[in-house]
Order: C-alpha cells, then sequence, then structure tokens
C-alpha cells in the first residue's frame, strides 16, 4: 500500500463489486459495458484481490475487508471446489468450470485468505515481508485426517460473519 490506504480502498471497492456480482473476478473487465471482456471471462483465481483484502485488513483494522474475504472464501468452496481440488471458471458469468488449477491459487490466494483470519500467523508473516510463513501452516492446518483437506476446514473456527453494519 506504501501508505496509500484511500487510493486503495478506492480501487478495492469496484473490483468487490464485480466479486459480489460473479463471486470471481474475470481477467479483463469493461468498465463502461459492465461485464467481462469476452476474450478475457475465464477467472484463474488470482491473489490479487484476497491480498488486497488482507493488506487492507492489517492497514485499516477495518472488519469489511475481513467479512469480504470471508465472501470470497464462501464463493470459492461454492462456485471452485472439485473433487480434486478448486477449478478455475472458464466463464465467470455462466459459472462454467475449466479443467485447470493454477498454482499460484494454493501459494497466493489461500494463503492470503488464511492470513486474513489469523492475526498470529499475520503478524509473524508480516514481520517476514510476505506470506511464506503461513503456506506451512496452511498445508498442515488444512488437512482431516484422511491425508485431504479443504479450504472450509483450513478456515473454521478461525473467520467469524461479516462484521455488523460494514459495507464496503
Amino acid at each position: 500500500l506504501a501508505g496509500r490506504v484511500t487510493e486503495a480502498r478506492a480501487v478495492f471497492r469496484p473490483l468487490a463489486a464485480v466479486w459480489r456480482v460473479h463471486g470471481a473476478l474475470p481477467e479483463a473487465w469493461d468498465v463502461l459495458a459492465g461485464r467481462a471482456v469476452g476474450f478475457a471471462k475465464d477467472s484463474p483465481l488470482r491473489p490479487e484481490l484476497a491480498e488486497s483484502a488482507y493488506a487492507l485488513a492489517v492497514a485499516t483494522g477495518d472488519g469489511v475487508y475481513a467479512a469480504h474475504a470471508a465472501s470470497m472464501l464462501d464463493a470459492i468452496e461454492d462456485r471452485h471446489r472439485v473433487k480434486c481440488g478448486y477449478a478455475a471458471l472458464a466463464d465467470v458469468a455462466e459459472s462454467h468450470l475449466d479443467d485447470r488449477m493454477d498454482s499460484f491459487f494454493l501459494s497466493e490466494t489461500a494463503s492470503y485468505l488464511f492470513l486474513t483470519f489469523d492475526s498470529q500467523l499475520r503478524r509473524r508473516a508480516v514481520d517476514a515481508s510476505g506470506p511464506d510463513e503461513a503456506r506451512q501452516a496452511l498445508m498442515l492446518a488444512g488437512r482431516d485426517r484422511t491425508g485431504r483437506g479443504s479450504l472450509g476446514s483450513l478456515f473454521s473456527g478461525a473467520r467469524g460473519g461479516p462484521a455488523a453494519g460494514s459495507a464496503l
């Protein structure tokens, strides 16, 4: 953020609004038409919005960013969860799943969501200048007794619902 919290909030709001409508961010968004650009309507679950929610939550202490991260987590569990992991969307408007899960989803997107809800890990990761420490905890904490985990099991008990009266 480099101290530019006001500007970061202003950029975050419209991106969060697109996420609320589609439960994902397309690769390119036509602001004037209010829709995904035809050649870039897929959503590979990039980390930038989760990272922004995390950074703004840390910088401001405002629960609205944790609430948005919670809605991201819910959408990911509802729309992207498949038998073997999490799939990208081939088309955000039609919720058509793609046959891929990019590596940055687990290494970055999930890490930032996890850090948003875990204040102790958040402090250590901020001290280490990134979510690297959290990645180890993420791999261990997300496992159930069968060795298979989900983001939902990873975050159970770590996140609360949206803060009362908060809105983006």
